[in-house]
């Protein structure tokens, strides 16, 4: 029987420029849900085993439509975060 991996992230400040104060929660909100559908649906092997503190992580330039809802935003930044994760090589335990 496989034991069940816990995985905890917390994200003290998001900074987006540019999107509507209004729009934060919902935002966030897809972030997190984004961040939480990629770490379960990838391999749990490839996480660290010991708990990983990082100061920053820079996930980078993300294009979006001008029309883009609150919450592709937040999918967008979750995925960007998850990959800058990725290769900074956190998943591999570095």
């Amino acid at each position: 029987m496989a034991m069940k991996q816990s995985v905890s992230v917390h994200i003290e400040k998001l900074v987006l420029h540019g999107y509507p104060s209004a729009d934060r929660r919902r935002i966030a909100a897809a972030v997190e849900q984004e961040l939480a559908r990629l770490i379960r649906e990838q391999s749990v092997s490839q996480l660290p085993r010991n708990p990983v503190s990082l100061d920053s992580v820079n996930a980078g330039t993300i294009r979006l439509r001008a029309t883009s809802t609150a919450e592709a935003t937040g999918t967008g930044i979750g995925g960007a975060i998850y990959q800058s994760l990725g290769r900074r090589g956190v998943r591999n335990g570095r």
